[in-house]
C-alpha cells in the first residue's frame, strides 16, 4: 500500500495510547469499584475493538505460510494450526525441529508473541501404545499437549472419537427440541420452520463441510 491510503493507514495507527481498567470490590462499602493505570503509547499493534483491527491483523501474518515448509497449516482469522506428519519418531520429531525453528524466526522478525496458555499440541493416534508426544518449544516455552481441544466450534480428540462433539450436540439440539415442543401449540407452522431451520438444523450440517471430504 503506497501513497494516499499509505498515509491514511499511518495516520489511522499512529499516536495512539492505551489505558488497562481494572475493576473490584471495596471491603469497607462493598461497592464496586474500577481503577486505571496512566495512559501509554502504543508501538505496535491496533486499537481494541476496532473494525479493521481484524484485516489488518490478517494481512500483517499473510505471509506466515510461505515461511512454515514441509507441514499443513490452516488458519483461520486469528487461529493457526500446524499439522506435523511423519512416517516414525525420528522423523517425527525432525521435522517439529524444524518447524519450530521457522516460527520462531518468522515470530521473532515480526515482533510477535506466542500466547503459550491458548497455545496446546495434540499427538493423534489410534491406540495408546501408538502415542508419540514429543517435546515442542515455541520461543523457549514448552508447549503443553492436551487430549481434547475445540477447533472452530468442534469438539477434537487425539484418538479422533466424537463422543465430545456428540454430547454437545444432545444437548444443544435436545434445547432447541423443547421449544419447538412448547411452541407448537402457540405459534404457527412457518415459525416452526424457521426455527427448525435457524437453530436444529444449521447445528447438524455445521462442520460437514469441513470433516466430511
Amino acid at each position: 500500500m503506497r501513497g494516499i491510503i499509505n498515509k491514511w493507514f499511518k495516520s489511522y495507527l499512529s499516536g495512539r495510547t492505551q489505558v488497562v481498567e481494572i475493576s473490584y470490590l471495596k471491603k469497607k462499602d462493598n461497592l464496586r469499584d474500577k481503577v486505571q493505570s496512566l495512559p501509554k503509547k502504543i508501538e505496535h499493534g491496533v486499537p481494541q475493538g476496532s473494525i479493521l483491527g481484524p484485516l489488518l491483523f490478517l494481512l500483517y501474518i499473510n505471509d506466515l505460510l510461505s515461511h512454515i515448509n514441509e507441514v499443513k497449516l490452516v488458519l483461520y482469522a486469528d487461529d493457526t494450526n500446524i499439522l506435523v506428519t511423519g512416517k516414525n519418531e525420528k522423523e517425527l520429531y525432525s521435522k517439529i525441529l524444524v518447524v519450530t525453528k521457522q516460527l520462531d524466526g518468522w515470530l521473532c522478525k515480526n515482533d510477535l508473541v506466542v500466547n503459550t496458555i491458548k497455545t496446546v499440541a495434540m499427538s493423534f493416534h489410534y491406540s495408546q501404545s501408538a502415542q508419540l508426544k514429543p517435546n515442542i518449544f515455541i520461543q523457549n516455552l514448552k508447549i503443553t499437549y492436551k487430549p481434547e481441544v475445540k477447533f472452530l466450534g468442534i469438539y477434537i480428540t487425539e484418538n479422533l472419537n466424537w463422543q465430545s462433539q456428540i454430547m454437545l450436540f444432545n444437548n444443544t439440539l435436545s434445547k432447541t427440541y423443547y421449544i419447538i415442543r412448547a411452541l407448537k401449540q402457540t405459534v404457527s407452522t412457518y415459525i416452526l420452520r424457521n426455527i427448525y431451520f435457524a437453530h436444529f438444523q444449521t447445528k447438524m450440517r455445521y462442520g460437514i463441510v469441513l470433516w466430511g471430504r
